[in-house]
This record gives structure tokens, sequence and C-alpha cells, in this order.
């Protein structure tokens, strides 16, 4: 079976602990589990997951792809390149809308040529920047009062994972069998900070950024250079260090279904105008994607293919910025700027 060399090769490379391994792995079936063989002994491995992807006041279940590894002396032979080819062309014939993935270890660059873009990424700031003076450290915080602080968190964001109640328990579960001790930070009773430690360092947090931006003048320093909150700052941050090293989490996201990709996004890329033009996306595994989006007495509409000469050329990622980030504007037709977007996605 596929599944049970693939998980040999993780967690010889993840080091993860069996109880983690045995809750994670409980959910993940044969059919998402992805390898390169050689000698009938797998040495790379790859698998999907379910993520629970809010959009607005939509929720939609993507493919999450984790845990992609090779054996040390099997590396630099191309067996990465295979498993995402063949994990992405199989999801297009399923008609996924989209791909996720959390890097491992966070090297963005490999993953770019791929044409995975930045989905999340945490802005740099250290953490002592979010905490609010006379504060109180609290060990072992309990679920209820972390669920009512993601609950609350999550109202900020335009895009985030989603998580119900069971989703939840199942987060907190994974968080206690793979981190040594957790620690809520509360001012005056309220609990706006949540931290879980795997030794000395921090493995997840997330806070009430409101509530801290609201009580700036309490802070250690400042939040940025203009005393601003940042707008839907990251709250899934990998923190190798409390006080001084920045963060840089992230969360890569690639189209796979291009017109799927955009009825997941068009109300957040709805343009309040006129407007049609045709793509021509140059996709390094799919091929040349052909896309025309038309909006016309305000209402949208995709199709596949087009004839004639394209608008605009993209690369999978410009188009990427472009659906996710342009709401209300047509600049990046013209600049193709890169923005950076923020939502909570945990490890796996």
């Amino acid at each position: 079976m596929i599944k049970n060399g693939a998980i040999e090769v993780y967690k010889k490379t993840f080091l993860d602990g069996e109880k983690l391994n045995n809750l994670v792995f409980s959910k993940v079936k044969e059919k998402d589990c992805f390898a390169v063989f050689s000698e009938d002994k797998v040495v790379s491995c790859g698998f999907l997951n379910v993520k629970k992807l809010a959009v607005g006041s939509k929720v939609f279940c993507v493919p999450f792809l984790f845990g992609l590894a090779t054996l040390n002396e099997y590396k630099n032979k191309g067996y990465a390149r295979k498993i995402i080819t063949d994990i992405v062309n199989n999801l297009k014939q399923k008609k996924a809308p989209l791909l996720l993935l959390y890097p491992f270890p966070v090297d963005k660059s490999f993953y770019e040529n791929f044409s995975f873009s930045t989905f999340s990424f945490a802005s740099e700031f250290a953490l002592n920047s979010l905490v609010i003076k006379n504060s109180v450290i609290k060990e072992n915080v309990d679920k209820k009062s972390v669920y009512n602080l993601y609950n609350k968190v999550i109202k900020n964001y335009d895009f985030y994972q989603y998580l119900n109640k069971k989703d939840f328990d199942f987060y907190f579960s994974k968080i206690n069998a793979f981190c040594g001790k957790t620690f809520g930070l509360y001012y005056k009773d309220y609990l706006y900070g949540f931290l879980c430690f795997d030794g000395d360092n921090i493995e997840d947090c997330f806070f009430d950024y409101e509530f801290i931006f609201n009580n700036r003048d309490k802070l250690y320093s400042c939040l940025n250079a203009e005393n601003q909150l940042p707008k839907n700052l990251l709250v899934h941050s990998f923190i190798t260090d409390l006080l001084e090293n920045k963060t840089h989490s992230s969360v890569l996201i690639r189209p796979v279904d291009y017109i799927e990709f955009l009825k997941v996004f068009k109300d957040n890329f709805f343009i309040n105008e006129n407007y049609s033009y045709k793509f021509l996306i140059k996709d390094e595994i799919l091929g040349d994607i052909k896309i025309k989006i038309s909006v016309f007495n305000n209402k949208i509409r995709f199709f596949s293919g087009f004839v004639g000469e394209p608008d605009v050329i993209f690369t999978p990622r410009e188009f990427t910025d472009y659906v996710l980030f342009s709401k209300n504007s047509h600049s990046l037709l013209k600049t193709k700027k890169s923005i950076n977007h923020y939502a909570f996605l945990d490890k796996y």
C-alpha cells in the first residue's frame, strides 16, 4: 500500500512524534497519498487533506497538500516535482478550484516554480510588539476560551480557514499532541492572545489584533511605523524566537481548475463596472489556459476559451494576485504587482 510506505518517509523527515502522526493520518485516505518508488520502496511522498476555506459568507472545501518529503539519498532527482505535477493533474480531473500548501521547510522559491503564490504571509514584527503592558500570562488555556477567541478574530478577515466546533476540537487535539505547553495572554481577564510552544519555540499563535490596536497606547512598542493596525494581519504564525526573530510563516495557493477558482473568489473579485478581458495563462503544469471574464449590468460571467488574441498574458501567480487582490481596480493588468493577503491556516 502506498499510504504505509509514504507515512514512513514522512516520519523520517518531519519527526512529529507518534501521537501527532496517528492523529493526522487517521484522516488521510489511501487515494490521497502520492508517492515515487525506487526498487519497490517509497522514497518520496505527498498527502492531500481538506481545508474549509471561508471566502466572505461562503465556505468551500478545498484540497490542502502537506507532508511533501523525499529521503535524503534520493533528493535532487525531480521526485518532488513529479508528485506536485501528479497531484495538480489529479485535482484538475476532479475540477478542484485550487490547491493550498504550507511549505516546509519554509522555502517559497521552490514552490514558485510550480505556480504557487503567497496567499498568507506574516508581516515582519517581533512578538513583543503585540504584548500589552501589565498582561497576565496563564498556562494551559481551556479550549472553550481559545475557540471564543478564534471566532472573535476571524470576523476581521476576508479569507480564513473555517473551523466549526468539531473541526476546532481536532485542531486543538493536534496542538496538544504536537506542542508541550499552551499559554494565554490576558489583559484585565480578557483573553487576547493564544500561544503554543514546541520546546522553547512558538509553534502556533493568534491574537485579537483589533483589541491590541484599541489598546496600542499600552503596547511595549508600536504595531508599525504609522501606528496603524495592519489590515488582515496573519493569524497563524511560526515564530522561532519569542522576542527577537521575525515571523516568516506563509500559506501558498495555486489555481487548478481556473473556472472553478474564479467561482470561489467571484464575490471578492467582482468589478462594479462593465468589463471584458481575455486572459492567456501560461501554466507550467497544465499548459496554456484561456479564460474570458465579462461583467455586464452587474452580472459576472466566466468562459473557458476564446477566439482571437488575448488582452493579457499572465503567469498563474500573476493571475492569482489579480483575482484575489484587485477588487474594483484594474491596476494589476498594467503593473502586475504582487500583493500579500492573510488567512488563518494550520499546518496539517
